[in-house]
């Protein structure tokens, strides 16, 4: 942490993080979890989605990481001194090829995994107000750690020296829908995100060749999922979309039907024509996977609990060993 409100190259200051939505889906479903404690009537439904909220908020707390995905905004007190390509004490100084640029300005996002980045804003140093950074401008890498960085040649602005100078809003957590773990021979999950504050304007879907009508910029998943099912390339039934509308949350695509099949799918491409905010676009990305072995660190807890209830009433959750294990990262292989 950076001493005495100064920021340095490496620590963007003090930061907190803000729910923007609730979890928009939890990463365990009540069917998952009552087959996993084999609980086999439905009287008992709403204990079970209350541990399975509870199990969720104990992983994440336990492992730093955001499981059940939803929007959060991240409050730094400003950008890293470093700034960029050429940092700001080189640019005070002026262009010199003996000072060469070594700090590349990168800001690691905390509470991982990263979906999409869905706007940048800091406060004008003169001005005091909000103002964009264009998605242009930056570079951002998903899942854990979530980094992002200006383009190369590029700086990050000077922000007004105060609390809450910036503020990332972002898509947290991982993939939504099926396959919510990732599985041998099931298929990736796209996201679809509106970065900025659009007031109008439309967009378009491209996938394998084939393009939808246009979309309006506050499509709801069911507007997207007809459209997509419309396609040649993708067919009736073998789409599905939740979450949305845009561009307040993104909106989850799972491959269903004859596309659940396929391993790979290519990203969908999208051509944006948004207007009301310069700095507004829309992109598609592939959501991270959740470890096996996090999955069932909740439903483990969600079956204990469950089955001491009563006994376990002052602290509510039951902790074993076999669930902690599975929170552990070393424990997740290849996972991210």
């Amino acid at each position: 942490m950076a001493s005495a409100g100064f920021l340095s190259d490496f620590d963007a200051g003090s930061f907190r993080v803000v729910d923007v939505t609730p979890p928009i889906q939890q990463p365990v479903t009540i069917a998952d979890a009552k087959s996993f404690a084999r609980v086999e009537f439905s009287n008992d439904d709403s204990i079970v989605a209350g541990l399975i909220a509870e199990a969720t908020e104990y992983a994440e707390t336990a492992t730093a990481r955001t499981i059940a995905c939803r929007v959060r905004s991240v409050y730094y007190q400003g950008f890293l001194t470093s700034g960029g390509y050429f940092n700001r004490l080189i640019r005070s100084i002026g262009p010199n090829p003996w000072w060469l640029p070594t700090a590349q300005g990168i800001m690691q996002i905390r509470q991982p995994p990263v979906q999409a980045i869905m706007n940048i804003q800091y406060v004008d140093p003169s001005s005091g107000t909000l103002l964009e950074i264009y998605s242009p401008q930056i570079i951002a890498s998903t899942g854990t750690p979530g980094r992002v960085m200006p383009t190369y040649g590029a700086v990050w602005p000077l922000a007004r020296p105060q609390i809450d100078a910036v503020i990332f809003t972002i898509c947290f957590g991982y993939g939504l829908t099926l396959p919510l773990v990732e599985t041998y021979g099931g298929p990736p999950s796209q996201t679809i995100v509106v970065y900025g504050k659009p007031t109008g304007g439309t967009f378009t879907l491209t996938f394998n060749g084939s393009t939808t009508s246009a979309l309006q910029w506050n499509s709801t998943a069911t507007q997207v999922q007809t459209e997509l099912q419309a396609l040649a390339s993708v067919g009736a039934n073998n789409a599905t979309c939740s979450g949305g509308p845009f561009p307040t949350l993104p909106i989850f695509i799972t491959w269903a039907g004859t596309m659940a099949t396929v391993f790979y799918q290519p990203p969908i491409a999208i051509t944006p024509s948004l207007t009301g905010d310069p700095a507004s676009t829309a992109y598609a990305v592939q959501p991270p996977a959740m470890p096996w072995s996090l999955a069932n660190s909740i439903k483990r807890i969600v079956a204990d609990s469950y089955e001491n209830r009563e006994a376990s009433m002052e602290s509510k959750l039951v902790i074993t060993p076999a669930a902690e294990r599975g929170l552990m990262p070393e424990q997740w292989g290849s996972y991210v």
